[in-house]
């Protein structure tokens, strides 16, 4: 990597700016940058109601009277998702970023939101030992039930 410390400076400036500016919008409420990003989605896109603590283990929020965890990814190298225990919560929301390696193929949207119902989740993706459960690309396409949504960057200024 040939950088100078001027554009290494430069880049890290913008991105701490950009965090600033998420932050004074409400769009990350903490230290989890992803996670905040995930249940802004959630919470525009689908109305869910978020948590205000932040604090509560394995739920983000509230979805049509049924407790949502929301996991965001746009991992470009890993192979799993880590999805919690489906035991603690109703419905996942999980929202990818064009970006990711789990990102549907032949989708032209920016972000996809999925809502996947807690007992699919236990039948049709990986337990670990932890009790947590994992999903990849291929996990997600094969199951019937799940409700997908397509964003675009246009429709963020929209809505």
């Amino acid at each position: 990597m040939d950088t100078t410390n001027t554009e290494v400076s430069a880049a890290l400036i913008r991105y701490y700016e950009s965090l600033q500016e998420l932050r004074l919008l409400g769009i990350i409420r903490g230290d989890n940058i992803a996670g905040d990003i995930g249940e802004f989605f959630a919470l525009r896109f689908l109305g869910a109601e978020l948590e205000t603590s932040q604090r509560t283990q394995s739920i983000d929020g509230i979805l049509n009277g049924r407790r949502v965890q929301v996991k965001y990814s746009q991992a470009t190298q890993s192979r799993n998702i880590n999805i919690g225990n489906p035991n603690t919560y109703d419905d996942l929301i999980l929202v990818l970023h064009s970006r990711s390696r789990h990102f549907p193929h032949n989708n032209n949207s920016d972000f996809v939101i999925y809502t996947i119902p807690s007992s699919d989740v236990a039948s049709n993706f990986t337990r670990l030992v932890s009790g947590k459960y994992t999903c990849t690309r291929n996990m997600i396409s094969k199951i019937e039930s799940i409700q997908q949504r397509n964003i675009t960057y246009a429709q963020l200024s929209e809505s």
